[in-house]
């Protein structure tokens, strides 16, 4: 309808502009295309970028699924699943596909089922390979969208993402605990 679409762009409007705001979490939080950061604490603590693919009638916290990328204040990165009904068995095949180029990895071996935070998280798997989790950035820097491809099989199911704002969101947050370590 026309009001959604309205409503949708003024919802869009902040996020090309990248305003810090603090949100009632206690949060500071900021927009970049289609990902929001999200640093803990009023800005003191840890920060995050988050994207949440949002269709009609999805849960505007989770909505289907989730890609985030936790940033550490010395540059590395743990980057954090969530699908909704996803189960995380020892042989699920979990696989990355670029604009060109699709890669995988088979059982747990560098992931765990989970968030970062804790074990125990459903429908959620992180990644615990340092090396994996920088290459992965690194390709998302360098690309316009990525799938995610899960299941019992490398054809499975798929998590569609835009990386649309991904580089942007990651220096926003460099440039945060630079600020913050000066301070």
């Amino acid at each position: 309808s026309f009001l959604a679409i309205a409503f949708s762009v003024l919802l869009i409007t902040p996020a090309a502009a990248g305003d810090r705001f603090q949100h009632k979490f206690g949060e500071l939080r900021a927009y970049h295309g289609d990902w929001l950061n999200v640093c803990t604490k009023d800005g003191k603590g840890d920060c995050r970028t988050v994207q949440i693919p949002l269709k009609a009638g999805d849960d505007p916290f989770f909505g289907e699924s989730q890609l985030t990328l936790h940033v550490a204040p010395e540059g590395s990165y743990q980057i954090e699943f969530f699908q909704r009904n996803l189960i995380a068995d020892r042989d699920m095949y979990i696989g990355f596909c670029f604009d060109d180029f699709c890669s995988g990895t088979d059982g747990p071996t560098t992931w765990r089922p989970g968030s970062k935070g804790a074990e125990n998280v459903a429908e959620t798997i992180i990644f615990t390979d340092a090396e994996l989790s920088k290459l992965m950035v690194e390709r998302m820097i360098k690309n316009n969208r990525l799938e995610i491809v899960y299941g019992p099989n490398d054809a499975s199911k798929r998590a569609k993402f835009s990386l649309r704002g991904v580089t942007a969101a990651l220096k926003a947050i460099e440039k945060h605990y630079q600020m913050r370590n000066t301070q």
